[in-house]
């Protein structure tokens, strides 16, 4: 029977641990106040009930749960100063008495605490700077003395400490004031003082030790700047008066975190420690509210219904099959029909005439024939015809147009409908599509231009091998058209046709080395010109322009393998920023969201866009490589 009394009591006095430690654990917050003056960073301070380690909150910000937040301490938590009463009327044990409970006081504060000393009598003075070492601040208090000049400069001393605390990087601004008596023979007044403290936001805790000190100016510094007066009439009472204010400051904590409140709008702040009640507190974010741009519904308003965005995609996609039924309906022939179009046009347009056939896709032709008209005198449109007939693709330079339109809307309907992008965000999609056509073309045009210089070589080395059993140039020509691989062959047949419709042979070669852009083929022309005009073995002349263009392919090989890690290097340094943008923008969205909600961020974005185009200019200087 004892032994199970004993088990219950045991077992009583174990519940009752937890009940306490769990209700030490979970102190409640008596006071929260919150300061958005370093927005987009929102500092809030608590109060607990007792004081103890720093609680675990959880903190919500406008209906959201904040992330990120941090015990403020770019240094120390809290800043205190200790100022004492030096004048003669503390002389003898009242001063010891004092500077024995302010020693204490310091010596029992939190490690890292940022500690200066201050002294007043009828001035005040600085006993020791601010420092984290708490026995500099002991020593200074114990060499502090009376002045035997009458005066007590208290308001002075509170200006004084205001103004160093507020040179401090820290959570919390506290100044701790001893004295015994009253403002005597000081400039400065009571509500300077006050709006000195208040200005430098400094947190004042009065000690009286007399009944001759004036108790109303003291409440009155305590209570406007968020601190408490204390009474103490004796040593004990000192120590119990310093003891209490200690326990104040070890119960009061400041937080920060990023907020994601625009600026002019409510910053409404619930803040609960476990399953304590939780305290609110409302601030204002700094700046001016500035409304997003609604999008503009302009003549035709787009539906916002998931029914409605699928209609738009499949419109879209309308649009697009049909730029892809335009494609495939194109001819080969096309491009061919084009070139010879002014040597045969009057006999064809006869032949039509009289047969009465109707040419397919007539209101596409007429659109593109009108397009032309239009728009073909631009050097845009020239350019794109030149690279159409690098890519050798048989499409109109109107088609290509109308297909970037095309590709565009799509892009930037997507960006809009399923990203929600709006102004001015949405024209990137808009330009990733318009640019796309381009890109295929200028892609399809380089490997082309490529394939065809690796095969000059082999190509002047067939040419020359009929040149020297006995063939004519021409017939040389057509000799490389039947046994040449793709595009040698296409280009080297459109040569030999235009010298079959009159064109100078030199023409026709140097149109084509223009057109492949191609400098080694360019010395082929200079050969066949120059045997043209002085005579000489002609096949001779193309085996070494072989072997020159040979040795030349082999020497830009070689310096792109050397220069293969530099140019991966760009390449690697260049995508990174994007990927781990990307990576930490799918792990913490609110994160990665103040780069493009706040000013500063897009600043960055845009620096960081242009250092990285001037890095990879330099890159690209240092790798690139003409032959």
């Amino acid at each position: 029977m004892t032994r199970v009394r004993a088990a219950l009591a045991g077992g009583l006095a174990a519940a009752l641990l937890c009940v306490s430690g769990a209700s030490a654990a979970t102190a409640a917050i008596t006071n929260l106040s919150v300061d958005p003056s370093h927005y987009p960073t929102v500092r809030f301070t608590v109060k607990t009930a007792k004081p103890g380690q720093p609680p675990t909150l959880t903190v919500i910000e406008n209906g959201q749960q904040a992330t990120g937040v941090t015990l403020a301490s770019g240094g120390s938590s809290v800043a205190v100063a200790a100022a004492l009463d030096t004048s003669t009327s503390m002389q003898g044990k009242p001063l010891a008495d004092a500077i024995a409970a302010a020693q204490t006081f310091v010596a029992g504060l939190a490690p890292g605490t940022d500690l200066a000393v201050y002294g007043f009598g009828s001035k005040s003075y600085v006993g020791s700077p601010f420092s984290t070492d708490s026995s500099s601040a002991v020593t200074a208090l114990g060499q502090l003395g009376t002045n035997h000049v009458s005066g007590t400069a208290i308001y002075s001393a509170v200006e004084q400490a205001s103004a160093d605390l507020a040179k401090e990087h820290a959570g919390r601004h506290v100044l701790v004031l001893l004295t015994d008596g009253t403002s005597v023979g000081e400039k400065a007044t009571l509500a300077q003082a006050v709006a000195a403290a208040k200005a430098d936001g400094v947190t004042i805790y009065t000690v009286a030790t007399s009944t001759n000190s004036d108790t109303a100016s003291l409440q009155q510094l305590a209570s406007a700047t968020g601190g408490q007066m204390v009474q103490a009439g004796n040593s004990a009472a000192l120590q119990s008066a310093y003891k209490q204010i200690s326990d104040t400051l070890g119960s009061t904590f400041t937080f920060a975190y990023q907020s994601l409140v625009p600026r002019g709008r409510p910053i409404h702040l619930t803040v609960s420690v476990g399953s304590s009640a939780p305290v609110t507190a409302a601030a204002m974010a700094p700046g001016k509210y500035v409304a997003p741009a609604a999008p503009s519904s302009g003549l035709i308003k787009l539906p916002s219904s998931p029914a409605g965005r699928a209609v738009i995609a499949m419109v879209a996609g309308l649009f697009v099959l049909l730029a892809a039924l335009v494609v495939l309906s194109s001819k080969p022939a096309v491009i061919v029909a084009k070139r010879i179009a002014p040597h045969t046009e009057q006999r064809r347009q006869v032949v039509v005439a009289g047969i009465g056939e109707v040419p397919k896709i007539t209101m596409l032709h007429q659109l593109y024939v009108a397009t032309e008209k239009v728009a073909g005198s631009l050097n845009y449109w020239k350019r794109m015809t030149y690279r159409l007939e690098q890519a050798n693709l048989p499409l109109r330079t109107a088609e290509i147009v109308y297909i970037q339109m095309v590709s565009g809307i799509l892009f930037g309907a997507i960006g809009t409908l399923f990203f929600g992008l709006g102004l001015p965000f949405n024209l990137i999609p808009l330009a990733i599509g318009a640019t796309l056509p381009v890109l295929y073309v200028k892609f399809k045009a380089k490997r082309r231009m490529n394939l065809f210089e690796n095969q000059l070589p082999e190509t002047l080395i067939t040419l020359a091998a009929s040149l020297k059993a006995g063939h004519a140039f021409n017939s040389a020509l057509s000799s490389v058209v039947k046994e040449g691989a793709e595009p040698t062959s296409t280009e080297l047949a459109r040569v030999s046709s235009e010298i079959q419709l009159g064109m100078a042979s030199e023409v026709a070669l140097e149109a084509m080395a223009q057109r492949m852009n191609s400098t080694n083929f360019g010395f082929v022309v200079m050969a066949v010109n120059i045997q043209r005009t002085v005579g000489g073995s002609l096949a001779d002349i193309l085996d070494m322009v072989a072997d020159t263009v040979r040795q030349r392919q082999q020497f830009t090989r070689k310096v792109k393998a050397l220069t293969a890690q530099g140019r991966m290097s760009a390449y690697t340094l260049l995508a990174m920023p994007f990927l781990m943008g990307l990576a930490i923008f799918a792990l913490n969205h609110s994160y990665m969201n103040l780069l493009f909600t706040t000013s500063m961020g897009q600043i960055m974005i845009v620096a960081a866009l242009v250092m990285m185009g001037i890095g990879g200019v330099i890159i690209q200087k240092i790798v690139s490589f003409k032959g």
